[in-house]
């Protein structure tokens, strides 16, 4: 028979057990975050801040914390992922420095080559690393690499860092190179009283093809109507050229919408005419 002070005793430890479990991130969780995390860095070695696939995975990270239980601290990830250890590397292939982080306790990185597995013996320069994490040890990987036409992209970090090893395509010679693709958007409501959607995109699309060597299928525009926003895709150039033809619009427009005109790609490239 339980006694009175047990009888009260049990649901309390059993709803502080709950608590306790509730305020703990599931591992996966943790995991997904760590992942997203990693995989946005690689994103912004290769594209601007204003790209989608970077709006897209900074989106994904912020709906993974969102989903974390207060006061729990955002970097939670696997203990392998966030050790931290030291390595002096005196140069050689990228499988010789996998052997020598497979002899550091503690830490695991897998490399998985997509392509041929001579990509494994490219060569790395002499380079030490220290008080770092496998994270930040695959982030470093990848910038030493992709000159030299390889990407590598952590896939998993759960319990051990995974990371697969790509080529990239080789541009046929004599090919030019696409300018990267951007998106911007314009707040269109207080222009239309004066003039309409039609006439606001022909005059954009007029200024992309002055220039005869722009290809008019790469500036893409689309009108929201539910919220009198204009969508832009293209290169760094046409989102230049539809911010100066709106700018020029008959219409007061206030501080905010002035400011979303001047929010370009920071210092994009002329396109070479």
């Amino acid at each position: 028979m339980k006694s009175p002070a047990l009888k009260f005793l049990l649901p309390a430890l059993a709803m502080l057990t709950f608590a306790v479990q509730a305020a703990e991130p599931s591992p996966n969780l943790a995991n997904q975050l760590t992942e997203a995390r990693a995989q946005l860095e690689v994103l912004k070695q290769k594209y601007s801040d204003q790209h989608p696939m970077v709006r897209e995975q900074k989106a994904k990270i912020a709906s993974l914390e969102q989903q974390l239980p207060k006061n729990t601290p955002a970097t939670s990830s696997p203990e392998s992922a966030q050790r931290t250890f030291s390595l002096d590397f005196p140069g050689g292939s990228l499988r010789a420095f996998l052997a020598a982080m497979a002899k550091i306790e503690g830490v695991s990185l897998s490399v998985i080559a997509a392509g041929e597995q001579s990509d494994l013996e490219t060569q790395l320069p002499p380079f030490s690393l220290k008080n770092t994490t496998v994270m930040t040890t695959v982030q470093v990987l990848s910038r030493l690499l992709q000159p030299r036409g390889l990407d590598l992209s952590p896939m998993s970090s759960d319990p051990s860092v995974v990371a697969v090893l790509s080529r990239r395509d080789a541009p046929k010679p004599g090919a030019i190179r696409p300018p990267p693709t951007m998106f911007d958007s314009f707040p269109l409501g207080t222009y239309l009283a004066e003039q309409t959607i039609d006439d606001i995109v022909d005059a954009i699309r007029a200024g992309w093809e002055l220039d005869p060597t722009h290809d008019k299928d790469a500036l893409r525009l689309k009108f929201h109507p539910g919220t009198s926003i204009l969508l832009v895709s293209g290169p760094p150039e046409a989102i230049q050229i539809a911010g100066k033809v709106i700018s020029q619009l008959k219409g007061a427009y206030d501080k905010d919408s002035k400011s979303n005109l001047r929010k370009l790609s920071p210092n994009p490239e002329p396109t070479k005419r």
